[in-house]
Order: structure tokens, then sequence, then C-alpha cells
């Protein structure tokens, strides 16, 4: 290559990614070394004076801070090592840049110690940033806006508030095999069904339970447990406390067709 050509790369280089940003819109260009320039690396690549060595490899360092002495100080990443399998590995370090593989090649540090050092490039497993983890327990996932599960099911509430499908509503709980609290009364509900305390027009009622699902009409139609089939409530079924106010303050305490349910268990 002449002179001309070597003095263009580095501009048509700049074109593409001025191109990508355009395509990008208000996605910001990265820094993820921190260098204060736009990273030229791709993925998994990088420049590097260190990748996975010993933190006492370091003059016996015991830490990442005291590993720092082994790194450029401006314009490097020292960083605990990123492995093979995605996880962070406190007993290493790694001193790397995601410039460009050109700007890699000639770059040398005159480290503290009096040696000059060069880097290499790595043309592969040198990720830019810890993977995002899988969602957990611990790390749900973000709930869409106007998402809602009330029933715990997992599954978007298909029910408006105030019908529901149930097994049964208002319920004492010694009519569940003589149960004596919400605990002990859970033999009488399915377990992808709400059990709960009763929602009444008065608010929430410890000494009765009910045992409901948010799905539609059509599905509650379909469902059975144990040969016995729920019912549809149409009204005074609300699906929070917060909503209690649906309930009509004269519907009846409890479901008397779903009592049969109370009476199999007792039997």
């Amino acid at each position: 290559f002449g002179p001309d050509s070597q003095t263009e790369l580095p501009n048509k280089g700049k074109m593409k990614a001025v191109a990508m940003l355009l395509c990008l819109g208000a996605a910001r260009a990265a820094d993820l070394d921190g260098d204060g320039a736009t990273d030229a690396a791709a993925a998994d690549t990088c420049c590097a004076i260190a990748y996975g060595n010993a933190l006492s490899d370091c003059s016996s360092a015991t830490d990442l801070a005291g590993a720092a002495g082994c790194c450029p100080s401006s314009g490097w990443l020292h960083r605990y090592s990123i492995g093979s399998d995605g996880k962070e590995d406190t007993t290493k370090y790694d001193c790397v840049s995601f410039m460009a593989q050109t700007d890699c090649a000639a770059y040398s540090w005159s480290t503290p110690w009096g040696a000059v050092m060069t880097p290499v490039w790595m043309s592969s497993q040198c990720p830019h940033f810890l993977p995002t983890p899988a969602p957990t327990d611990l790390t749900p996932p973000p709930t869409p806006k106007g998402f809602r599960d009330n029933d715990k099911d997992g599954v978007a509430d298909a029910a408006a508030d105030g019908t529901c499908c149930a097994y049964t509503y208002g319920n004492a709980h010694a009519g569940c095999g003589g149960a004596t609290d919400l605990a002990s009364a859970a033999g009488c509900c399915p377990s992808d069904f709400l059990l709960r305390h009763s929602i009444q027009a008065t608010g929430e009622d410890t000494t009765s339970h009910d045992c409901v699902s948010f799905i539609s009409q059509s599905d509650c139609a379909a469902y059975s447990w144990g040969g016995l089939k729920p019912q549809w409530m149409a009204a005074n079924c609300p699906h929070t406390t917060a909503s209690a106010s649906v309930v009509d303050a004269a519907a009846p305490r409890a479901v008397g067709l779903l009592a049969l349910v109370a009476l199999l268990f007792s039997a």
C-alpha cells in the first residue's frame, strides 16, 4: 500500500462508523474501555497487554487495585478477568483496549519497571463486557405496562375485574376438612388457582377463603379438577382488596353451589 492508501483507510473506517451511528439513530457510540474514543474493535476482539493473568503475578498483588501498576494508567481497561464461561474471575485480571488492530500493532508501553511491552491482538474470546444474566427469581424480567396477573398463574389475567372462575368463594375455612386457617385449606383449591382470604364488600375476611382464577370464561367452562367443575362468577369477584368496591354488599357471603367442594373434602 502507498502513503495515500494508508491515510485513506482510517477515513473509510470513520465513514463506516458515522454511517452506523446514523442508522442507529439515538444509539450512543460505545466507549467500554473508557479511553474517550469510540471502540473500534469488534465484539470479542481486543488489544491486550494481559488477559487472565493471576493478580499475584503483578508484584504479589492480592486485589485488582494492587495490580494496577501492570496496566497503563490511561486509555486501557483494567478489570477482573472475564473467562470463556462468561463469568468474572476475581483472582485474575485483564488489561485490554478496544482500539483498532492497526493501532494495537503500533502500540508500546514503557512500564514502571523499565521494560517496554507490546500488546497482542486477540481475535476472539475477549468479551467487552459481562453477558447479561438470564432473569431469575431475584432478577425478574421487567413487567410490561398494563400487565395484570393477580391470580399469580404466570399468565396475563383474561377476566375483567369483578368476574372470575371460582371453585369456592366466601367459604369458611372449617368447611374444608376442619381447616383452621388459609394454609390448611390448600387441599380444597387446585395449585394453579388463587387461594386467598375471602374479599367481601366489607374487605378481607380472614375466617373464610376464595379459590379463584382470572382465566377467561371459555377456559373456565373447559376446566376440570378431579372431576369437579368450577363456576363462572359474572359479578362480585374483585381481583384485589383495592377493587373490593365491585362487590355488591347484598351479595351472598358464599357461593352456594360451590359448597359441594367443601362437603366432599370434609366427608
